[in-house]
């Protein structure tokens, strides 16, 4: 029942040893959320405001043009961010951001700071299984109240 998602640098698409336009467009196109990773996986802790907006925006922007929908995930270059960059991130539209070792249960308060568990798929799945750390609680709903 997981959803894979795919972090992609923008800027090194199409280039060797990195996903073809066509790759990214595949991986969404089978239910792969694709996200953005910056457009030259910039340290988004030490850029100016002005050159951060820059990779946040055209990331965005670029991966919105090629796939036709909304982009709304990021996950900050090698873990680095700062509250700007957090700042930065909602101005820009996008919804949530995953860090490297961050918490694995997730709020809404803490949506720019979500933990992920990173699969660089050469790993058995006894050790997947492993990095996915503790169960998480469960809740069962018993009623739901919906008002239009």
């Amino acid at each position: 029942g997981f959803t894979a998602v795919a972090y992609i640098v923008s800027g090194f698409v199409d280039r060797g040893r990195y996903v073809t336009h066509d790759q990214v467009v595949q991986m969404d196109r089978a239910g792969i959320e694709i996200a953005s990773h910056t457009v030259d996986h910039a340290d988004m802790a030490r850029a100016s405001s002005g050159f951060a907006t820059y990779e946040l925006v055209q990331s965005k922007h670029w991966l919105e043009s090629l796939l036709g929908h909304p982009v709304v995930d990021f996950a900050y270059p090698s873990g680095k961010y700062n509250g700007a960059t957090i700042q930065l991130l909602s101005q820009a539209g996008y919804d949530t951001a995953v860090v490297e070792d961050g918490p694995n249960l997730h709020s809404r308060a803490d949506r720019y700071t979500w933990g992920r568990v990173r699969v660089g798929g050469g790993e058995s799945l006894r050790d997947f299984i492993t990095n996915l750390g503790a169960p998480m609680p469960s809740v069962t709903l018993s009623s739901l109240d919906i008002e239009p």
